[in-house]
């Protein structure tokens, strides 16, 4: 029987900067060689929230993004994003959260 896959203190610091460069547990698990099993339970211990697969986010343009921000960084509300740019109040949401910006009403 072979050894006990293990998640070690290096192991551990790559896959911190791995989930704060936004990779979800399945990358994080294959880049290290681990089962994504022991990746989730150690996000999960630590008190870290999933991080959505990157094919389960659309892709912005930068001059999208940049305009987004800009109204953001305004004191904007995701609604009121939402409205000058064409796009729902979820999809102001989802990108919000995507880039961790706090709610500006909050």
């Amino acid at each position: 029987m072979g050894k006990k896959p293990t998640l070690t203190t290096h192991k551990r610091g790559v896959a911190i900067h791995l989930y704060r460069a936004g990779r979800p547990d399945y990358c994080i698990a294959q880049a290290l060689g681990l089962p994504t099993r022991l990746i989730t339970e150690g996000r999960e211990g630590v008190g870290f929230p999933m991080v959505k697969s990157p094919q389960s986010i659309p892709r912005l343009d930068d001059e999208e993004h940049e305009c987004r921000l800009v109204m953001y960084r305004a004191g904007k509300s995701d609604r009121e994003i939402a409205e000058a740019r064409g796009v729902s109040r979820q999809a102001v949401n989802r990108w919000r959260h995507q880039y961790r910006l706090e709610n500006p009403r909050r």
